[in-house]
């Protein structure tokens, strides 16, 4: 129990001494208790009216109140599900769900070889080669140049679903509407280096692409900044970037993080089996989406990307996750 204008936690009987920062941070997540806080908005929700220190802060925060709510006996009813967001963080999310074996584990962006698998442990990944494979019809039938281009970090099975099916959308574009789009594609190895994501997406502006589609997190802002500088078109990834620049932005590639983890740790707080397993999320769940931004593009293309859409949904069209499905993918057209 928060006790607000006493600045009090209470586990039962027992007070929790939070310091000021820990207490602001739990007193955001209890107001939304189904909401999936990102780092970064915590510390802007937290930290926005005043400098408290850098946003890795947050991690060391939210470490001390898990570890003081334990101390207080509420692990057991407060921590139900540990999450790791980014494939990243895969080994360091297996060997916590090795040592901790009553919790909970789950994580975005990896799927665990079944070997590997263990029974609190589960791998989430989404399919998200659908709504790429509309972003790049889009840019089939938007671009002037007849170049779209494709800025990835770190290559991997994750980003290579980005990248194929951004490439099949184009293909299809190619073939039923006969357009004749290339695609450059590149990857930058990094997620954070803006200024490495902002060198890609001058050089592929500079090279004749007029559309790029930034996948590489942080870096990918980078590319964003240099379509406003080069007044040229730029797709969004993971969230809908829209605001970020709605002068260049086309559309975003979205996954529906918050969803697949709601929908997981409830399942797992209800009891259910979700340890020991991969859940690959589509379209058809919701998990994944294009932005319904439109106005850089033609109606007439826009109706026709929802379209496709529901004939993802619906399975009528099956986008490639890898190069050899891609391969494939083409021939049949």
């Amino acid at each position: 129990r928060l006790d607000v204008a006493r600045r009090r936690v209470t586990l039962g009987d027992a007070e929790v001494a939070l310091t000021a920062h820990e207490f602001d941070i739990l007193h955001v997540l209890m107001r939304s208790p189904d909401k999936v806080f990102s780092r970064e908005l915590l510390y802007e929700l937290v930290w926005k009216n005043g400098y408290y220190g850098e946003q890795n802060a947050v991690n060391v925060h939210v470490s001390n109140i898990r570890k003081k709510l334990a101390a207080a006996g509420g692990a057991g009813d407060y921590i139900k599900t540990v999450w790791g967001i980014g494939f990243a963080m895969a080994e360091a999310i297996q060997n916590a769900a090795k040592t901790n074996p009553d919790v909970h584990f789950a994580i975005i962006d990896s799927a665990y070889p079944e070997a590997d698998l263990l029974d609190n442990l589960t791998g989430v990944t989404f399919k998200t080669q659908e709504p790429s494979f509309v972003a790049g019809y889009i840019a089939a039938m938007t671009t002037q140049t007849g170049k779209v281009g494709f800025v990835g970090g770190m290559k991997s099975d994750v980003l290579e679903t980005f990248n194929w099916g951004y490439q099949a959308g184009v293909a299809y574009a190619n073939a039923t509407e006969g357009t004749n789009v290339e695609v450059v594609s590149q990857y930058i190895e990094t997620f954070t280096d803006a200024a490495k994501g902002k060198a890609a997406g001058q050089k592929m502006y500079s090279d004749g692409c007029d559309i790029v589609f930034a996948c590489a997190g942080n870096a990918g802002n980078g590319v964003i900044e240099a379509a406003q500088d080069a007044d040229k078109l730029v797709i969004g990834v993971d969230k809908d970037q829209y605001d970020l620049a709605p002068e260049n932005m086309l559309t975003s590639v979205m996954k529906n993080v918050d969803k697949a983890v709601i929908e997981v740790s409830t399942m797992a707080s209800n009891g259910e089996k979700v340890g020991g397993k991969n859940i690959e999320l589509s379209a058809k769940d919701g998990a994944v989406a294009v932005s319904t931004h439109h106005d850089l593009m033609e109606p007439g293309v826009y109706d026709t990307a929802v379209e496709l859409f529901d004939k993802i949904k619906n399975g009528e069209i099956e986008p490639p996750a890898t190069e050899d499905a891609f391969n494939d993918y083409v021939a049949s057209l």
